[in-house]
């Protein structure tokens, strides 16, 4: 299975941040692994890494685990700024939407975004591994 170039965790909690990334780590699964803990920080990464990858480089990350309920703006208002930067390409990123409490509200709230998953939080193993399968399967499908 090929590694995954880039993965960022949107996370404010530095110690569930710190765990997530342990657990990605130690899988093997991605080349470089990035938490960041606010929104400003989080948007200000994305648009300089992605207009990179409009140059020919692969700093974009592939892999984005977005927690639900961040300090200033929950998910869905980031989503949105998000989709305002077009050297961003938001349908070219998988984002996975970390939760500690299921809502259904929210998920059909996130139908409207180019969201490729909910997960409970904690991560596991087991967890990491089905979005892995899922984002390779996608890769695969987009050729």
């Amino acid at each position: 299975m090929k590694k995954i170039s880039n993965v960022l965790f949107i996370e404010d909690d530095e110690i569930t941040c710190f765990l997530n990334k342990s657990i990605v780590e130690e899988m093997q699964v991605a080349e470089n692994i990035q938490c960041l803990d606010d929104e400003e920080s989080a948007l200000a990464y994305l648009k300089n890494q992605c207009r990179n990858r409009m140059a020919g480089e692969e700093a974009c990350p592939e892999l984005i685990f977005l927690d639900l309920n961040l300090p200033f703006l929950n998910a869905f208002e980031f989503l949105e700024r998000l989709e305002n930067y077009p050297e961003i390409e938001v349908e070219r990123l998988f984002i996975v939407l970390l939760t500690a409490s299921w809502d259904a509200r929210d998920m059909e709230k996130a139908k409207k975004y180019h969201i490729q998953g909910f997960l409970n939080k904690p991560l596991t193993q087991e967890k990491i591994q089905e979005v892995v399968v899922n984002f390779n399967k996608s890769m695969f499908a987009r050729g």
